[in-house]
């Protein structure tokens, strides 16, 4: 488990609420902040020899930028993880930064069709994180 601790925002988070980001440290990654242990669980896509989710209990990297998706109870943190991990894209002829973007939109979609996500909420987060990386 990680030991970071320093939030990506300067905003107040509730002690009891888990915090969805999506983190663009260069490819996008899916990521889970619970607030009372300070860990964190990510998750990129991986396409080279082979394709996989990598999903870790590590925060992700100092220098990226994070996009809030939603705040949730802490008790559906299991339910996010195993929705995590139970999504695998289909293989991408456009690479691997298009695989890694599609599995973290089938992550939030994953999280939408639990009930876990609102759609407007992974609607509005992807359009942020599509517009940065256009601009970028």
């Amino acid at each position: 488990m990680s030991d970071r601790t320093q939030l990506p925002s300067n905003e107040e988070t509730s002690p009891s609420h888990a915090q969805l980001f999506i983190a663009v440290p260069g490819h996008w990654m899916f990521a889970a902040l619970n607030p009372i242990t300070t860990t964190w669980l990510t998750a990129q896509g991986r396409q080279n020899e082979a394709r996989y989710g990598l999903v870790k209990y590590d925060g992700p990297p100092a220098h990226s930028k994070f996009f809030e998706v939603a705040s949730i109870p802490i008790s559906e943190l299991g339910d996010v993880e195993a929705r995590v991990r139970s999504v695998l894209p289909e293989e991408n002829p456009q690479g691997e930064a298009a695989f890694n973007r599609q599995y973290v939109r089938d992550i939030l979609k994953n999280l939408v069709d639990g009930g876990i996500l609102g759609e407007d909420r992974a609607r509005d987060a992807l359009l942020a994180v599509e517009t940065f990386a256009k601009l970028s």
